[in-house]
């Protein structure tokens, strides 16, 4: 089972890719459909794993708003309080989505120790079990010295 599932548009890979790989380095298990097989069931496939993951990341985008899969995908993380959501680029988000807080996230933003990279952070941690995600992220970016790991084991 995944931590995070990942809904986004084919126009926006590269992006995903970075966030992914921003991910991964935290240690989260991320799923997207680059794990789709030669001869897999895409819809089947794709209905396993966020059915499976413990949340559902969608990335935002003028493209992916335009996208059915990345609308029901996103629809099915609300449903079941399991949404990450994040816009990469100016766009008008989906009637049913207005509502739902969405953190903007520019270029780079996981790179450069961003304030909302960190709120994302705190998200996947809530719905993945990972409460201090953000704070650990943090440190590690700051590249904390033995003591301040150690306070931050005990807190």
């Amino acid at each position: 089972m995944a931590d995070l599932f990942i809904s986004y548009s084919r126009a926006d890979r590269p992006r995903c890719i970075q966030i992914r790989d921003a991910l991964e380095a935290l240690k989260l298990d991320i799923w997207f459909d680059a794990g789709i097989d030669a001869g897999d069931n895409f819809d089947r496939k794709i209905e396993q794993e966020i059915d499976a993951a413990k949340g559902v990341m969608v990335l935002w985008s003028s493209t992916s708003v335009e996208s059915s899969w990345v609308r029901n995908e996103a629809r099915t993380g609300a449903e079941t309080d399991r949404l990450v959501a994040v816009q990469l680029d100016e766009c008008t988000l989906p009637l049913e989505f207005r509502s739902i807080h969405t953190e903007p996230l520019s270029e780079g933003a996981e790179k450069t120790g961003s304030p909302l990279w960190y709120r994302v952070l705190e998200r996947i941690g809530k719905i993945t079990g990972r409460p201090g995600l953000a704070e650990y992220a943090r440190l590690q970016a700051e590249d904390a010295d033995v003591a301040t790991w150690r306070k931050w084991l005990v807190f």
